[in-house]
């Protein structure tokens, strides 16, 4: 990424641009294809209640925020933070579902963005929850937020934060003791393209596929040769998502972790996943055939995982261990080359 002033200030503009279309568009779940969703159900849904006890994602954020209650001994007021919040949509269900445990929750939400900050300071007004939220405008590389909370949340945002250091250092020093971090986010190479191991499979499959399967959603073009394309050139999308692990692992203790993705991305996001149907058999088996190699690329630790669910807390002599599935958090660390 070009580090001079006019070249973040653009990309910032791009972001706040991006992000105001796609929520006036439905938001971001509005886009998803089907095939992901049966992909999610099939493959990730198991895993995710082995690990966390829930398979639905917001009520895995809203339960682990709730049992974070539980081992801090929350009483009154339990505070969380939430990073590159967006719309809040996600916030507001999962600050319902933790009120509806009993629990009393106050939740700061956070994002670069003051058009959709002003929205969900609104929303927040008229669904009821108003007193269960405050609205920050800031840029989270050069600012945070001056309190302390018990909880940091970040879903799907820090791929597209540039210094991840002083974010990463930030959240430890406004973090209370036995808080805290929990996470979903991208953890692949920058840009979302393919390290080198992987796409070798994606160009081989990719030449299993007719013409339809190949249709890039955004451009409306067949994509002929797969393009190893670097979603981060002119805005922050996935701008340095292969540095998140490596520092996770770092600064934090990972309690709980559940890596996901690879190879199997490219055939059901929102670029080409769109192109395959829940109702063909042939689109059915090919998805299955495509996890299958994934799941055992990483077993052999040819690729890593691309994706992550995780509770992150300090460092300290009595640290529990990592409850995972499949693959531990240091085994999907990608190694440089």
């Amino acid at each position: 990424m070009d580090n001079s002033n006019s070249d973040f200030t653009n990309r910032i503009k791009q972001e706040i641009r991006t992000f105001s279309k796609v929520h006036d568009e439905g938001g971001v779940s509005s886009s998803i294809p089907s095939i992901f969703t049966y992909w999610a159900s099939r493959y990730l849904s198991p895993r995710l209640r082995e690990v966390f006890g829930e398979h639905d994602i917001n009520s895995l954020f809203a339960g682990e925020i709730v049992e974070r209650a539980n081992i801090l001994n929350k009483t009154n007021l339990l505070t969380c933070i939430s990073l590159g919040s967006g719309d809040c949509s996600a916030e507001f269900d999962i600050v319902s579902k933790v009120i509806s445990k009993g629990v009393n929750i106050k939740m700061t939400c956070t994002d670069i963005n003051p058009s959709l900050m002003s929205f969900s300071e609104k929303k927040a007004q008229e669904i009821g929850l108003k007193n269960h939220f405050t609205f920050e405008t800031f840029d989270i590389n050069s600012q945070f937020s001056e309190h302390n909370h018990d909880v940091v949340f970040v879903n799907h945002a820090l791929h597209h934060f540039v210094e991840l250091e002083k974010i990463f250092n930030n959240v430890l020093s406004h973090l209370n003791d036995n808080g805290a971090f929990i996470i979903s986010d991208m953890i692949g190479r920058n840009g979302h393209q393919r390290w080198g191991e992987a796409l070798v499979w994606v160009e081989a499959l990719w030449k299993l596929l007719p013409p339809e399967k190949k249709i890039n959603n955004f451009t409306k073009h067949i994509d002929e040769p797969y393009i190893n394309f670097d979603c981060s050139e002119g805005n922050f999308e996935g701008i340095r998502s292969q540095d998140i692990m490596p520092l996770l692992l770092k600064d934090f203790h990972f309690e709980k972790f559940v890596g996901l993705g690879n190879v199997i991305d490219i055939f059901i996001d929102r670029i080409y996943g769109h192109n395959y149907s829940i109702n063909n058999e042939w689109d059915i088996s090919f998805i299955d055939l495509v996890e299958n190699i994934n799941s055992n690329l990483i077993d052999s630790g040819i690729v890593k995982p691309t994706a992550m669910f995780a509770t992150l807390v300090k460092k300290h002599s009595n640290n529990k261990p990592c409850i995972y599935s499949k693959w531990s958090p240091e085994f999907s660390l990608r190694k440089p080359s």
